[in-house]
């Protein structure tokens, strides 16, 4: 199952859709400044998403799963991932462990990039650093 989100990419904030699959590949791509090259030659092996990075071949979806949640729930900082702010994230939408689709702005006001109190809800829950 796929969802429709917004998420940060090289070009700036776009509306896709994505499943786990894809998600994780667009996590690993934001991780390394949408360096196809150093995703593939990631040395990160302990990271949780690690096993997924390329999408591709025969995945087990409940160990996706898994990882995924692992991943959001240390980049919250051990906290509960249903707490997470980062919307633009693109694992947001699958951080409870089941598709959740998204309500979307009406106005484009992501379309330029953070904002005043995107910048306050992202450093009161402590977030900045850890992804």
């Amino acid at each position: 199952m796929s969802i429709k989100t917004r998420i940060l990419s090289k070009d700036g904030f776009k509306t896709v859709e994505l499943n786990r699959r894809q998600a994780i590949r667009e996590r690993c791509l934001n991780c390394s400044a949408w360096s196809y090259k150093e995703v593939e030659a990631c040395a990160l092996n302990d990271c949780p998403l690690y096993a997924f990075r390329m999408s591709q071949g025969k995945q087990n979806p409940k160990a996706r799963s898994k990882a995924l949640l692992t991943y959001c729930r240390w980049c919250m900082g051990d906290q509960r991932p249903s707490g997470c702010v980062v919307t633009w994230c693109p694992l947001h939408g699958y951080r409870k462990g089941k598709a959740e689709r998204l309500v979307l702005p009406k106005n484009d006001r992501m379309e330029g990039g953070f904002d005043e109190r995107d910048a306050l809800r992202v450093a009161e829950a402590g977030l900045v650093g850890n992804a």
